[in-house]
């Protein structure tokens, strides 16, 4: 079946096809949305001061990441032995339950413990996910479906983002407390989770390419997954999503901290703040959604190690920008704002295209279960070190170290390309069957 210019593999409806899109444009938008709105709970809910936020902030997704690197290998194994849909349906209710309980916390400790049960949905959603995603399209058609993809991608974080960031400050403005703002927010974005599981139920097809007869063990997989990297060009894409997934996270945890911190030093208030730096997510963000198809066709038409190249020379050149920025919500700044969201979304496309070309069909799942373990790693890093370093040096300094490795790894990527540039795409077996 064909739509649009996306060629889907046997055994894929034009509505399975359709509600891994609306997937794509929910799950995105609310992993993305929780460090957006973290700042508001931390000033408002809990009343921390601001020289201890940005290592608190660190330190809870730091906590949810260690949550990932345990789980996101054995959820990508399990969506390989008891299917796609399974998983990525658990994940979703388990974030709309984190999100429910978040804004409940009365404690950093109780704060955590919600975050973590929002971090085990956010592992199983990412895995499966990922996965359905590259199972879905012909060989011939996967940047078009990961350009597409990330369009969804981008307006979930856009819009989800908008809604989250604007309606403390409706709701503040028509007399609700702060607090019960926050409740009201993050109890229906946990609402909006749960209605979506319901509709992943009846609108996905399950996508596992293996016989689930004869099922290697879960650890048999993850070995594979992780001797996978004797492959250079999946080694580069492991390297990437360490990256990459902490593009993301940085991006919505440490852009709304930083822009609250400024908007409070001019008489700004948190909500004002919050509402006031979506303009520039959503700019920013809109941009890069633009941009996402001329990415996914560029990646269908060259090389991919040469598309992760040029994902990471933008991505490095849009992170190192963050240390001429004056502040967040100065609109002036908006072009480095708009590169950080071309470079960060060309770089989350480009790693996911080449796994996905380099990985056995049976073992999918399980490789990028792996990728997304060197994702976590990646947060891990960005987040407990960034955070600290947002604190005693200065709100640009998390971009800043992680603009470093992408230069690196820019140049490991070169490297793959001269030596081990791999098969071009129009060598590619393109006869895969979902059954």
């Amino acid at each position: 079946m064909r739509i649009a210019s996306i060629n889907l593999v046997s055994g894929v409806s034009r509505i399975n096809f359709w509600t891994y899109i609306y997937a794509a444009f929910i799950c995105v938008g609310m992993m993305a949305a929780m460090n957006f709105v973290q700042g508001f709970i931390l000033t408002e809910h809990l009343r921390l001061p601001e020289d201890q936020q940005g290592k608190i902030a660190g330190d809870l997704a730091f906590w949810t990441e260690i949550t990932a690197v345990i789980l996101l290998g054995p959820f990508g194994a399990l969506s390989d032995s008891v299917g796609r849909k399974v998983v990525l349906i658990a994940g979703t209710l388990l974030i709309g339950i984190g999100y429910g309980l978040y804004p409940f916390a009365t404690s950093i400790p109780e704060l955590i413990f919600y975050r973590l049960i929002y971090a085990v949905g956010a592992a199983a959603t990412v895995a499966a996910a990922i996965t359905i995603q590259n199972d879905y399209p012909e060989e011939q058609s996967r940047g078009k479906m990961i350009g597409f993809t990330s369009i969804m991608n981008g307006l979930g974080i856009v819009a989800v983002a908008g809604f989250m960031g604007s309606l403390p400050k409706i709701l503040t403005e028509s007399g609700m407390d702060a607090v019960t703002a926050g409740k009201f927010t993050l109890g229906g974005a946990g609402v909006i989770c749960i209605l979506s599981a319901v509709i992943f139920t009846f609108g996905l097809k399950d996508s596992s390419a293996i016989n689930r007869h004869k099922q290697p063990r879960p650890m048999d997989l993850l070995r594979r997954g992780l001797r996978s990297a004797k492959n250079p060009r999946i080694a580069l894409s492991y390297g990437c999503a360490f990256t990459a997934r902490s593009d993301l996270a940085i991006n919505g945890l440490f852009i709304s901290l930083w822009a609250i911190q400024v908007g409070n030093l001019d008489g700004i208030t948190t909500a004002e703040a919050l509402s006031r730096v979506v303009i520039v997510i959503a700019v920013s963000n809109g941009v890069a959604l633009i941009w996402a198809p001329l990415f996914g066709m560029i990646l269908d038409r060259v090389n991919r190690v040469t598309g992760v190249a040029i994902s990471l020379g933008l991505a490095a050149l849009g992170f190192l920008s963050m240390s001429i920025i004056t502040s967040p919500l100065d609109y002036a700044m908006l072009p480095f704002f708009i590169l950080l969201g071309i470079g960060a979304n060309s770089a989350i496309m480009a790693s996911v295209v080449l796994v996905g070309q380099e990985a056995a069909p049976e073992e999918r799942g399980t490789v990028i279960g792996v990728s997304g373990i060197f994702g976590a790693l990646g947060i891990l890093f960005a987040t407990a070190v960034g955070g600290r370093l947002f604190d005693s040096w200065a709100p640009y300094a998390p971009f800043v170290l992680l603009g470093s490795i992408q230069a690196l790894l820019f140049a490991f990527a070169v490297f793959v390309r001269l030596n081990s540039p791999g098969n071009e795409v129009r060598q590619i077996n393109k006869t895969t069957r979902i059954p």
